[in-house]
C-alpha cells in the first residue's frame, strides 16, 4: 500500500530533477522464446487492503487545483517528496482520511477486493496459455514465498500485487498493479529472477468542476460574511482590550481572534478566486461518486480488473528496448479504442486512461485539460 501512496511523491522528484532528463527504465520485458516455453501459468493475486483507499500527497492540501491533475502541475514545479514536511504528509493523510471516510460508509458491504480480482481472473483468460490455477492472498507476502521449491519444466508463475484507490483530489480511481512472471528454467535462479516485471496503472475516467460562476461567488461570500458576523469579532476586540494584557486567558482570547480574522480573510480570498480549493473539490467529487450507492465506484474497480489484464496481455508482447541507443523515450499509444488508451511510458510503466485524460503519476499523458495551478493564502 505505501508505494501505491509514495508513487506521486516520487514521481515529483523526477520532474523536480528536470524535465529534461530521461527517466531510468523500470520495465523488465521477456522475450519469445521464454514465453514460448510456458506450458502452464500458475496465477497469484495479492491483495493486502480490504476496502478503498485513497492516495494522499501534500500538493493538494496547499495549492487549488482544477482541471485534473497533479501529472502535468510537475512541470510547473511541485515540492519534490524530499523536501515535503512531516506536517504537510500528516495534513495530507487528514485531507485523504477526511474525505474518504463518507466513501468507505456508502461502500459499507462492498468487497472491492473481490470484485477487482473477479475481472481480472476473466480477463488473464485471454492470454496464449493454459491457467493452471488461481490463488487469492489478502496478506502482504514475498514473491519467494509464493513460489514452489521445485517446479517442472513449462511451469511459470505470474504474481500480481494489486492496489486501489481514490486519487489525491478524489476526482478518479487508480487500481495500480506491480506484474512479476517467473518460468521455470534450467539454470536455477528463475526463483530470484523474473523473466518480465512491470508496473500496470488503470486510472477511471477523471470528473471535471466547473469554475465559480459570479453568483455562486456571490452567495458563497453573502455565507461567509453571516458566519464571521455571529462570532461577533468587535465585541471579542472590545474584551480584549479591556483585559489586562498579562492575563494568559487574555492572550488565548487575542490569538483566538487573530486566528478567526485570518480565516476570514482566507475564506473571502478563495471564494474570490474563480477556481475551487482542494477541499471543495473533494467535497464535490465524493458526493458524486455516492451517488446510486457508489455505483460509479463499484463500476470502476472491476473494469480496473479488466483493464489490468488487458495491459498485462499487450505489454507481455513487448519487447526490452535496446537503452543504449533509445536516449529519448516517449508517450507511446499502445491500444486505442473509442473510450480508452493504453500507454506505454518513457519508464517502461503502462498506463489505462480514458480519452482526453491526463494521469496521475505520470507527466503528460493525453494532455487536453487545460489545468490551473495557484497559491492558496496564507
Amino acid at each position: 500500500m505505501e508505494h501505491f501512496k509514495q508513487a506521486i511523491l516520487a514521481c515529483a522528484t523526477l520532474a523536480l530533477a528536470g524535465c529534461a532528463a530521461q527517466q531510468p527504465y523500470f520495465a523488465t520485458h521477456t522475450n519469445a522464446s521464454e514465453l514460448a516455453q510456458i506450458h502452464e501459468l500458475h496465477v497469484v493475486s495479492v491483495v493486502a487492503q480490504d476496502k478503498l483507499d485513497a492516495q494522499h500527497n501534500s500538493t493538494y492540501v496547499n495549492p487549488v487545483v482544477t482541471g485534473a491533475p497533479l501529472a502535468a502541475g510537475l512541470v510547473g514545479g511541485l515540492i519534490a517528496g524530499a523536501l515535503i514536511s512531516a506536517e504537510e504528509n500528516h495534513e495530507a493523510h487528514e485531507f485523504a482520511e477526511k474525505h474518504l471516510a463518507p466513501l468507505l460508509t456508502t461502500l459499507a458491504g462492498y468487497d472491492g477486493r473481490a470484485a477487482m480480482r473477479g475481472t481480472l481472473h476473466q480477463g488473464l483468460a485471454t492470454l496464449p496459455v493454459r491457467l493452471a490455477d488461481w490463488r487469492a492472498i489478502d496478506a502482504e507476502t514475498k514473491d519467494a514465498d509464493l513460489l514452489p521449491s521445485d517446479a517442472t519444466t513449462g511451469s511459470a508463475w505470474l504474481i500480481l500485487r494489486s492496489d486501489y484507490g481514490m486519487t489525491p483530489d478524489f476526482s478518479g480511481l487508480q487500481v495500480v498493479t506491480h506484474a512479476s512472471l517467473y518460468v521455470d528454467g534450467s539454470d536455477g535462479n528463475w526463483r530470484h529472477t523474473p523473466v518480465y516485471a512491470n508496473d500496470l496503472t488503470y486510472q477511471s475516467s477523471l470528473r471535471t468542476m466547473p469554475d465559480k460562476s459570479d453568483a455562486v461567488r456571490k452567495q458563497m461570500t453573502d455565507e461567509e460574511d453571516a458566519r464571521y458576523a455571529k462570532l461577533d469579532v468587535t465585541q471579542q476586540i472590545a474584551q480584549a482590550n479591556a483585559g489586562s494584557p498579562y492575563d494568559p486567558a487574555n492572550a488565548q482570547r487575542r490569538q483566538r481572534i487573530h486566528d478567526e480574522q485570518w480565516q476570514h480573510e482566507a475564506a473571502l480570498k478563495q471564494i474570490a478566486s474563480p477556481y475551487w480549493s482542494p477541499d471543495e473539490r473533494a467535497s464535490h467529487f465524493v458526493a458524486e461518486w455516492q451517488q446510486d450507492d457508489a455505483a460509479a465506484i463499484k463500476q470502476s474497480i472491476s473494469e480496473g480488473g479488466t483493464q489490468t489484464a488487458r495491459m498485462l496481455a499487450i505489454d507481455l508482447e513487448q519487447a526490452q528496448p535496446d537503452l543504449g541507443k533509445d536516449t529519448k523515450r516517449e508517450w507511446v499509444t499502445i491500444y486505442h479504442d473509442a473510450q480508452r488508451s493504453i500507454q506505454d511510458a518513457p519508464d517502461g510503466s503502462v498506463f489505462s486512461v480514458a480519452n482526453g485524460d491526463v494521469t496521475y503519476g505520470a507527466a503528460f499523458l493525453n494532455q487536453t485539460t487545460h489545468v490551473h495551478v495557484t497559491p492558496m493564502a496564507h
